[in-house]
């Protein structure tokens, strides 16, 4: 005789990516005294975070938002790029300029160029301390100073008067960086340009990382590619991956190793060899995603261009669907999952197929089934439910 097993009523809990799944984000706006449009986010050694937006540069210390601009000493209200040297020093790069804070103060710095014509775009410390700025005619250059004095400016030899979007510096000393349309790397005063025959196709490539496995990613507009460890060439990682139409890309990775892309779309994130996003449908405020950092505590913070920041506890949690998210009823009697990747659950009220691609769809009574309330589910080997 079969022992019948009577499953109680439970919430359905999945993790992974679908429609209709939810992740629970703290979201932070005008109401907080925060701008919507956000460019940046930095937390610096003190545990602060600053977040850099269209109006403004912003102090969080986990009670409130306190504003800086122009009043201030910055040099323009609208902040590009933020970084913290190694000696402590908060360097704020703003579309007019630069400025550095010291004494609870900021202070703009002469970067030698006029800064009424001159459009500034990326920033980047190298491990000697050499701070570069890339700009629209160029990049610039500044040697540590000492005693506190501010660094002295000069166009680096050899790079071309195109903008410079994006900078990224090498532990061993090599710097990176994208001068209009082309990938180039300077390192020992030489400025090596990379090019289709390197897997680069031409793009404004804004965002750039080294992982924790060595692979380093590239991020435009439009494409996303990669230089694997020891690899001699580039390959392609944009498949599946959205646009960003923002002037503001950001390439990051969380403690797990996972890479985080900003694109219109949503957050994406590289896992198990595809692109995963989080958007409206997980719970954010907008799909215009420009700029994200996972702080020390281990939270994820998401910038959104018009929508403020969201605060994201982590990827380690519970998700659920209830009717709001396709469910006919709330009651679950049944989980199986089919060969093809549906989730099929058993409800008070009918049978529902949740599928990210397709979208929730229910079968009732009047469907073929024996009843609308469906206690119990089986797949067999051949995929028949």
């Amino acid at each position: 005789m079969k022992r019948i097993v009577r499953i109680l009523p439970v919430v359905l809990v999945v993790v992974g990516t679908a429609r209709g799944e939810h992740y629970r984000f703290r979201h932070y706006g005008p109401d907080e005294g925060l701008n919507t449009a956000i460019s940046r986010l930095l937390q610096d050694r003190a545990g602060f975070l600053w977040v850099g937006s269209g109006d403004g540069l912003f102090r969080y210390d986990g009670a409130r938002f306190q504003r800086f601009g122009t009043e201030d000493g910055l040099p323009s209200s609208s902040i590009r790029s933020l970084l913290e040297a190694a000696d402590g020093t908060l360097w704020v790069l703003t579309g007019r300029g630069l400025a550095r804070r010291r004494h609870n103060s900021f202070e703009t710095v002469d970067i030698g160029v006029g800064l009424e014509a001159a459009d500034f775009d990326a920033m980047e410390v190298a491990a000697d301390g050499t701070l570069y700025v890339g700009y629209d005619r160029g990049l610039l250059m500044g040697p540590p100073a000492k005693g506190g004095t501010a660094p002295r400016f000069s166009p680096v030899p050899g790079v071309s008067r195109d903008r410079v979007s994006g900078l990224y510096a090498e532990k061993g000393g090599a710097v990176w960086f994208s001068s209009g349309l082309r990938l180039c790397r300077l390192e020992h005063g030489r400025v090596r340009v990379f090019d289709k025959n390197d897997g680069v196709p031409p793009e404004r490539w804004g965002a750039m990382l080294r992982d924790r496995r060595g692979d380093f990613w590239i991020r435009g507009p439009q494409h996303m590619a990669i230089l694997e460890a020891g690899a001699a060439q580039f390959v392609d990682r944009g498949k599946g991956l959205p646009q960003s139409s923002n002037t503001i890309l950001t390439v990051a990775e969380d403690q797990q190793g996972i890479v985080m892309v900003s694109t219109d779309q949503g957050l994406a994130r590289w896992i198990d060899g595809r692109w995963e996003l989080i958007g409206t449908a997980q719970g954010l405020e907008s799909d215009t995603v420009t700029t994200v950092m996972q702080d020390r505590e281990g939270s994820i913070w998401i910038g959104l261009w018009g929508a403020g920041l969201a605060r994201w506890p982590g990827n380690r949690e519970w998700t659920n669907w209830t009717t709001r998210d396709g469910l006919s009823n709330d009651i679950v009697w049944a989980v199986r999952r089919d060969p093809s990747g549906a989730l099929w659950t058993g409800t008070d009220h009918g049978l529902v197929r949740l599928q990210s691609a397709l979208g929730p769809r229910t079968w009732l009574k009047k469907d073929g089934l024996g009843g609308d309330k469906v206690k119990a589910l089986a797949v067999s080997p051949d995929g028949a439910l």
